[in-house]
C-alpha cells in the first residue's frame, strides 16, 4: 500500500528548461521555497520585472530588500536627498560613511549585495522634479512603490500613473503605525490559491468516463486485497449510486444525512472470521471525505459575474488574453460543458495501490485535456474575429486558465483622486466604523491630518522636541478642518493627536519592516498575477495585537491545533498568529499561559518531528518541519522581550527532548532554532539554567561544541552553529559560573580558542568567544586561557581601542 505523490514530473520538466545549463541546481535552491509557491512562471514574470520605489528611507529599502532577495528582475531607486545621521538609525541600508552622499546611490549599492541576479539603479532626483520636467520616465516600470511622499506629490504621481494604467502602491511608516493603499486600474487574477479550495470530483454530474470507470469496480465481487486498495473516490461513487437509488435520487445535504451516508459506507467494510470489521484505511478515508466528495458541481457567484462583466461581453483588439480566455469558457460552460466549467484535472493523495490510483488520475486528466482543446477552439475563433494571431495566448496560458476556471478574481481600486475629491470622498464608510472609537480608521483621519499639517507649516507635528506641546493644539486644529470640510460629524480622541504629535513623523525600523515585507508581497502578487491583492487601504497597528489578545482568540487557536482535520499549513498559520500575539507583549505571554495554548505548543516541540534521521527534501517532512520551526520561534517568543519566568520555567520542561534532539542531530536547521529557544529560555534565570545542567544538557552542548571545532573542513555552517551554540553555553552559565564545572572535562576552553582562531569571524563573535570564555575560566580556574586568547586577539583588542 502506498499513498501516492502528486509532484508532477512536467513542473520538473520546466524548470529544468527554463534553468541554464550548469545553473539549475544553484537557481533551485536559492530561490526553492518560492518556486513552490508561484512556480517558474511566476518566477519569470518576478525576473523580467522592473520596479520603481520612490524614496530610499527605512520602508523603502525593506521593501526593496524582499524584492531583490527573490529575485526581482531591476530595479530603479528615485531620490534626490542625501543621507543624514537620522537615515543610518534606522536604515539597515546605510551606514555612517555614506552621510552626505546621495540616498539613493548609497542604498543601491548595498542592495545589490543581496542578489547578483538583480540589476539596480538609481536617479539622484526627487520625484516633483522628474514630474515636472520628465513625466514619461515613470512610464518604462512594471510598478511604482511610492514611501514617505506629501499629498500634493504624491496625487500628482497618482494620477499620471493611473492614466497610464500602471500599478502604484503607496507605502507609509508613521510612528507605530503602518499604511498601504493599492491603486489599479484592473487586476485580473488566473492563480488566485485560494485556502478553502475545493476537490473538482464531479461526482453528482458524472461525466461518461468517470462513470465507466467507477462502474468498472464491483466492491462485493473483490478479494480482500482489492477491496482494501480501491480508491475512496470510487467507494463514494458506488455508496453515493445506493443511496441515491434509495432515497429517490436526493443527495445527502444536512449533517444527519450525510452522517447517515458515512454509516452506510462503513456497512462496506469487510468483516474478519470473526465478524469483526477489517481494519480498511480506504474505507476510513471514504467517510471522512464525504463532505468533499458531495461538494456540489457549479458556477462560483465570482466567476458568473466576471462572465457578465463587460469587458468580458464586449471584446475588443486590445482585451487582453484573461478576458478572451473568460470569454472561450463562459462559450464553453454553455455548449460543451453543459452548465459546468472546465474539469480541473487533479485529484488529491488517497491510499490505494498505484495501478488504481493512476488508472482513476488518467480519467480525469484527460477529461481535462479535451474541455481544455473545447475551450482552445473557442479561443482560436475569438482571436480570429478580433483580428489577433493563435499565438497570442500560449498552451501554457491556456492550461493554467482553464484549471484555475472555478477561482480568477478581477480587483478593481479607486484611483487616489477619487479618494481625495470632496464629491466622491467615501464618507459613509468611514462613519459606519466609527462605532468604534479604536477603530483603525482613525488612524486614516489622523494621517490626513498630518498630512495638512504638512501643507500648512511645511513639517510635520511633532518632529522637534521642543514643539510637540505647541503642536497638538496645531494638529488638532488640522484635524477638526478636514473632518468639517468632509462633513464628518465624528469624535477622535485626543489621545491619538497626542500620539501622532510624539511620533514626529519618525519611522521606526521594526515598524518599517513589517509594513516592507506585506509592501513587497503585495508588489509580487501584482507582478506573478498570483494569489489575490488587497483592495484599496491597509493600516497597521502595534496597538491591534492588545486588542486581538483575547481567551475566546487563544482558544480558538487551541481548536485549530487540536483538531485531528487539521492540516499542517492550518496549523501552522495558527502557531504564526500565537506568535504575532505573543512577541513583544507581556499580555500574549499571559494568555498564552493562562489558556494552556503554551503546553500544547510544547506538545507540538516533541511530537511534529521524529528524532531520528530526516529528509528535509521530502515534502511530508519539510511542511512537518516548518511548522515545527514555527513553533520553536512562537516558544521564544513567549519566554523573552519581556522575560516571562514564568513561561520560561514551563518551558523548561522539554529541555530533555531538546537534549535528545542535540545528541542525534547535526543538521543547522534543527540544531539552530533549539539554541535559540534554550538559550532564550534559561537566560537569567538561575531555576531553569540548574535544572538544564541537571538533565545533562550542558554536557551536552559541550560535545556538539567539540564536534563541530574538530570537524575537519570547519565549514562557515559548521563555524555559524559553533558560534549559535556558544552563546547557547554562555547564557547558562552566565549568571552563576559555578553551573558550569561540567565543562572542565570537556576542555571546553580549548574548543572556544580553537574557534577563536578561526579568520572568517567577525568582531561581534570574537567578543561573544571571550565573554564565554570568561565566564567557563572563573570556575574553571584557567585566567591562563583567557590571558591567552586576549593576546591571540590582540589586534582585535587594539582596534576597539
Amino acid at each position: 500500500m502506498r499513498r501516492p505523490s502528486r509532484t508532477s514530473s512536467a513542473y520538473g520538466e520546466e524548470r529544468a528548461a527554463m534553468a541554464e545549463p550548469g545553473r539549475a541546481s544553484i537557481k533551485e535552491q536559492r530561490y526553492d521555497r518560492q518556486l513552490r509557491l508561484w512556480g517558474d512562471h511566476g518566477q519569470e514574470a518576478l525576473e523580467s520585472a522592473h520596479v520603481c520605489v520612490i524614496n530610499a528611507t527605512a520602508t523603502g529599502t525593506e521593501i526593496l530588500k524582499n524584492l531583490v532577495l527573490p529575485g526581482v528582475g531591476s530595479f530603479t531607486i528615485v531620490d534626490g536627498n542625501q543621507v543624514s545621521g537620522e537615515d543610518v538609525g534606522n536604515n539597515f541600508f546605510l551606514q555612517k560613511n555614506h552621510i552626505g552622499k546621495n540616498r539613493a546611490q548609497s542604498a543601491t549599492e548595498l542592495l545589490q549585495e543581496l542578489n547578483s541576479d538583480v540589476s539596480g539603479n538609481y536617479v539622484e532626483e526627487s520625484p516633483e522634479v522628474l514630474l515636472d520636467n520628465n513625466p514619461s520616465f515613470f512610464n518604462r516600470f512594471n510598478l511604482v512603490v511610492a514611501t514617505q511622499l506629501s499629498e500634493s506629490v504624491l496625487l500628482r504621481l497618482a494620477e499620471l500613473l493611473w492614466n497610464s494604467n500602471i500599478p502604484l502602491l503607496v507605502c507609509r511608516t508613521y510612528g507605530l503605525f503602518g499604511y498601504m493603499r493599492v491603486i489599479i486600474k484592473e487586476h485580473t487574477v488566473v492563480e488566485s490559491h485560494p485556502d478553502n479550495k475545493l476537490e473538482d470530483l464531479r461526482l453528482d454530474k458524472q461525466f461518461p468516463e468517470l462513470r465507466e470507470h467507477i462502474q468498472s469496480y464491483d466492491l462485493d465481487h473483490m478479494d480482500r486485497k482489492d477491496h482494501s486498495h480501491t480508491p475512496w473516490i470510487v467507494i463514494v461513487a458506488k455508496y453515493l449510486t445506493k443511496w441515491l437509488n434509495e432515497q429517490n435520487g436526493q443527495f445527502p445535504k444536512s449533517y444527519k444525512e450525510k452522517e447517515a451516508f458515512r454509516q452506510l459506507i462503513r456497512q462496506g467494510i469487510l468483516k474478519n472470521e470473526n465478524g469483526a470489521p477489517e481494519d480498511e484505511e480506504n474505507f476510513e478515508e471514504a467517510t471522512k471525505n464525504v463532505n468533499t466528495a458531495l461538494n456540489t458541481t457549479e458556477i462560483p457567484k465570482g466567476i458568473e459575474e466576471i462572465f457578465n462583466d463587460d469587458r468580458c461581453i464586449k471584446l475588443t483588439e486590445q482585451s487582453p488574453s484573461f478576458w478572451i480566455l473568460a470569454r472561450a469558457v463562459k462559450e464553453f460552460v454553455a455548449n460543451e460543458g453543459q452548465g459546468s466549467l472546465p474539469v480541473q484535472g487533479s485529484i488529491p493523495d488517497m491510499i490505494a495501490d498505484s495501478s488504481k490510483f493512476i488508472k482513476l488520475q488518467n480519467v480525469y486528466r484527460e477529461k481535462a485535456k479535451k474541455d481544455i482543446a473545447a475551450v482552445g477552439n473557442h479561443a482560436a475563433k475569438l482571436l480570429q474575429s478580433l483580428g489577433k494571431a493563435p499565438e497570442s495566448i500560449s498552451e501554457r496560458e491556456l492550461k493554467l486558465f482553464c484549471s484555475n476556471a472555478a477561482f480568477l478574481r478581477v480587483v478593481r481600486c479607486r484611483s487616489l483622486a477619487e479618494e481625495y475629491s470632496l464629491n466622491t470622498f467615501n464618507k459613509d464608510e468611514i462613519i459606519s466604523h466609527m462605532d468604534n472609537p479604536d477603530s483603525e480608521i482613525v488612524l486614516y483621519l489622523m494621517l490626513r491630518a498630518v498630512d495638512r499639517f504638512y501643507k500648512q507649516y511645511g513639517r510635520y507635528p511633532g518632529v522637534c522636541n521642543y514643539q510637540v506641546e505647541d503642536d497638538i493644539g496645531k494638529l488638532k486644529s488640522c484635524l477638526a478642518g478636514f473632518l468639517q470640510e468632509h462633513g464628518l460629524s465624528v469624535v477622535v480622541k485626543d489621545d491619538y493627536v497626542q500620539e501622532f504629535c510624539r511620533y514626529g513623523a519618525a519611522e521606526p525600523h521594526a515598524i518599517a519592516a513589517l509594513v516592507g515585507g506585506a509592501a513587497a508581497q503585495e508588489v509580487i502578487k501584482v507582478i506573478t498575477g498570483q494569489f489575490v491583492i488587497f483592495n484599496n487601504t491597509y493600516i497597521y497597528s502595534v496597538y491591534c495585537q492588545q486588542t486581538l489578545c483575547t481567551t475566546a482568540l487563544f482558544e480558538d487557536l487551541i481548536s485549530f491545533l487540536v483538531n485531528k482535520d487539521s492540516g499542517v499549513n492550518l496549523k501552522r498559520m495558527s502557531v504564526y498568529v500565537i506568535l504575532a500575539l505573543v512577541s513583544n507583549n507581556i499580555s500574549g505571554q499571559t494568555y498564552v499561559r493562562d489558556t494552556g495554548c503554551i503546553g500544547l505548543l510544547l506538545q507540538l516541540f516533541r511530537t511534529t518531528l521524529s528524532t531520528s534521521e530526516i529528509n528535509l527534501s521530502d515534502e511530508d517532512t519539510n511542511q512537518c518541519y516548518q511548522l515545527w520551526s514555527s513553533v520553536c520561534s512562537t516558544l521564544c517568543a513567549c519566554v523573552n522581550n519581556p522575560q516571562n519566568e514564568y513561561n520560561q520555567n514551563i518551558c523548561s520542561s522539554v529541555f530533555p527532548y531538546a537534549k535528545e534532539w542535540l545528541e542525534s542531530c547535526t543538521k543547522p536547521e534543527i540544531v539552530r532554532p533549539i539554541c535559540s529557544f534554550v538559550g532564550l529560555t534559561v537566560a537569567n534565570n538561575s531555576y531553569v539554567q540548574k535544572y538544564f545542567v541537571s538533565v545533562g544538557g550542558l554536557d551536552t552542548l559541550a560535545r556538539v561544541l567539540t564536534r563541530l571545532t574538530h570537524d575537519s573542513s570547519m565549514s562557515h555552517s559548521s563555524i555559524k552553529l559553533a558560534i549559535a551554540v556558544t552563546n547557547t553555553l554562555d547564557a547558562c552559565i552566565a549568571d552563576d559560573s559555578t553551573i558550569g564545572g561540567v565543562l572542565t572535562k570537556y576542555h571546553t576552553v580549548s574548543e572556544l580558542l580553537k574557534l577563536l582562531s578561526n579568520d572568517t569571524l567577525d568582531t561581534r563573535e570574537k567578543i561573544s568567544i571571550i565573554l564565554t570564555i570568561g565566564h567557563c575560566t572563573e570556575v574553571c580556574g584557567k585566567i591562563f586561557f583567557l590571558y591567552q586568547s586576549l593576546l591571540n586577539c590582540y589586534t582585535l583588542t587594539t582596534s576597539m581601542v
